[in-house]
């Protein structure tokens, strides 16, 4: 959806209604919601709905781009992705922790009741 390597034109405004319903359910929740997707399948780290989130990722990973720009009407602060390492070697795995009641500062691998770990076997 927020996928910044993408080429094809028009392709992530496709996406658009469901990035919405996202924004929309996540603002209304009111606490933190992580999300884990595939798109590039080079680890990232970030807040796609909030411009100029932090970000951070493999050394392939470019955090100049800012996939907000993509999408330009959000402020979510509550949301998290991580997208999936997978497309590289060495091949890895994430271990998800959550401890409810905890707020983890928002780093490149915590936020809010959500911690993990990548674990290369």
């Amino acid at each position: 959806m927020w996928d910044i390597e993408d080429t094809v034109a028009g392709h992530q405004a496709n996406y658009e209604p469901f990035i919405s319903k996202i924004a929309e359910k996540t603002a209304s929740f009111g606490k933190p919601v992580l999300t884990f997707e595939g798109d590039s399948h080079k680890y990232r780290s970030d807040n796609p709905l909030v411009e100029g989130s932090a970000c951070s990722g493999e050394p392939a990973t470019d955090c100049s781009l800012d996939p907000w720009t993509h999408h330009p009407y959000y402020d979510i602060p509550n949301f998290h992705r991580v997208i999936v390492h997978g497309s590289t070697l060495p091949l890895e795995w994430l271990k998800l922790t959550i401890t409810p009641g905890t707020n983890n500062p928002t780093t490149g691998t915590s936020f809010g009741p959500f911690s993990w770990s990548r674990v290369t076997p």
